[in-house]
């Protein structure tokens, strides 16, 4: 009886985290989708270096610092944070174009943004 119940459960756990793993596969295909729709379509170009963060939290390591003079797009603003998209360094600065497999990474900073728009 015991070994019955803990294939059962087994079985159960697998289909679960297989539905987990599908749904996780769509709503980051909708994230990109609704990202793509927030994000400016015109890059701008920072006129400070900035920290770009994972998430919105202050005990976050840095996930990539940005130099004075590298492109970013704004996504969205939230009280003391900005969601930027912006090209990897050697990259061309055309992240609004790219398919999926070569999306640009998404990040936040914290504080205000210095920027200037390029003709």
């Amino acid at each position: 009886m015991y070994i019955f119940n803990s294939k059962i459960i087994a079985g159960v756990c697998t289909l679960a985290l297989s539905v987990a793993c599908t749904s996780e596969r769509l709503v980051r295909q909708e994230s990109v989708d609704q990202l793509r729709s927030l994000c400016s379509l015109e890059a701008e170009l920072l006129v400070r270096p900035v920290i770009i963060y994972k998430e919105q939290l202050e005990t976050n390591s840095g996930a990539a610092m940005l130099k004075a003079g590298s492109f970013i797009y704004r996504c969205q603003k939230r009280p003391g944070w900005a969601m930027v998209m912006y090209p990897r360094e050697g990259e061309k600065v055309d992240c609004n174009y790219r398919n999926d497999e070569r999306l640009c990474p998404v990040g936040w900073v914290k504080g205000e943004l210095v920027t200037s728009t390029v003709d």
